[in-house]
C-alpha cells in the first residue's frame, strides 16, 4: 500500500516516518520529509528537524550545530515548539553550555504560546531554583495552567508537590 502525503512545508509525511504511523518507522525518510518541509518555510519541519540532529535519531550521534541551526531558523519564525526545544538544549547544555537563565526565556516563550511542556519545564525551574528564585506558589501555578490544558505530566507534578 503507497500513501501519498506530500503537503508542502508540512511536517506529518516526516511524522509519519518518524513514529511509525501508517508506514514503518524510518528516521532517514523522515529527515527526508522534514528538509522538504523546512527547506519550503515549514517551521514545524524546521522544529523536527532539529529533534532528530538533537538525539541523534537516523544518524550516528547527535548534531546540537544542525540541531540549533534548525531550531534558529524556526524560533526567529515564532514557531513555539522551538521555542520550547532551545530552551530544553540550553537547560541540558547540549552543544551551547548550560545556562539556565536562557533556559527559562525560551520556556517562558513557549509557555506565553501556549505550550503545556514548557509551563512544566518553567515550574520545575521555580521548583528547583534554576535560574529564579525558589517559588513554589509560581511552581503550581505553572502546572496547575499546563494541567488545565490536559497534561497528564503537569497533573503528576501537582500530585507530588501535595505529598
Amino acid at each position: 500500500m503507497t500513501i501519498k502525503l506530500s503537503w508542502m512545508g508540512h511536517p506529518a509525511p516526516g511524522q509519519a516516518n518518524e513514529y511509525g504511523k501508517c508506514v514503518t518507522q524510518n528516521y532517514v525518510k523522515a529527515k527526508e520529509w522534514y528538509e522538504k518541509a523546512a527547506n519550503a518555510g515549514g517551521t514545524g519541519g524546521m522544529s523536527d528537524l532539529a529533534h532528530l540532529y538533537e538525539h541523534g535519531l537516523g544518524l550516528t550521534k547527535p548534531d546540537y550545530e544542525q540541531a540549533l541551526v534548525w531550531l534558529s531558523r524556526a524560533v526567529s519564525l515564532n514557531n513555539s515548539l522551538a521555542m520550547l526545544r532551545l530552551g530544553y538544549m540550553y537547560e541540558k547544555g547540549w552543544g551551547l553550555g548550560q545556562n539556565y537563565v536562557e533556559a527559562r526565556h525560551w520556556y517562558e516563550k513557549a509557555a506565553e504560546a501556549g505550550i503545556p511542556t514548557a509551563m512544566i519545564g518553567l515550574g520545575d525551574f521555580y521548583r528547583d531554583g534554576h535560574g529564579v528564585q525558589k517559588d513554589a506558589l509560581k511552581a503550581r501555578e505553572l502546572y496547575q495552567k499546563a494541567a488545565k490544558a490536559g497534561d497528564p505530566e503537569a497533573k503528576q507534578r501537582l500530585m507530588d508537590m501535595a505529598k
